[in-house]
């Protein structure tokens, strides 16, 4: 099980590629917060996933391990990263659309991780801090 023990936030996680993932994601024993713009889809969506690993919210206790971007909405071009970074344990994001400038995303203190460019690393301490 390659998540056991880990935890991600995937955008679009309703349908599409989005869906995919998060089958994986519960497949290989991770957890999982869904997000979605769709509040219907995203409910039918959870429902039929049936796993009790899955939250339709954000990780509200600070309890995720990275956030999977895989969709290219509007509403996941400019999120507050001063609160992405406070709800996950390390500051790691997987960007599969490429929204998101590497060098800025250094800048700010992730681990990048995007399509066909190079991965940006970046040390961080386990907790990286609360929201403000």
């Amino acid at each position: 099980m390659r998540f056991q023990d880990k935890v991600a936030i995937v955008t679009g996680g309703a349908a599409g590629i989005g869906a995919g993932c998060v089958r994986v994601f519960v497949r290989e024993g991770g957890r999982v917060a869904l997000l979605d713009i769709d509040g219907d889809i995203l409910a039918k969506a959870h429902a039929a996933l049936a796993a009790p690993q899955t939250t339709l919210a954000m990780v509200a206790d600070n309890d995720a391990d990275a956030l999977v971007v895989v969709t290219d909405w509007n509403e996941y071009r400019h999120p507050d990263f001063s609160r992405v970074k406070a709800l996950l344990r390390r500051p790691v994001v997987i960007d599969g659309r490429n929204l998101y400038d590497p060098a800025k995303m250094a800048d700010l203190g992730f681990t990048y991780h995007s399509i066909g460019r190079q991965i940006v690393e970046h040390p961080a301490p386990e907790r990286v801090g609360e929201y403000a």
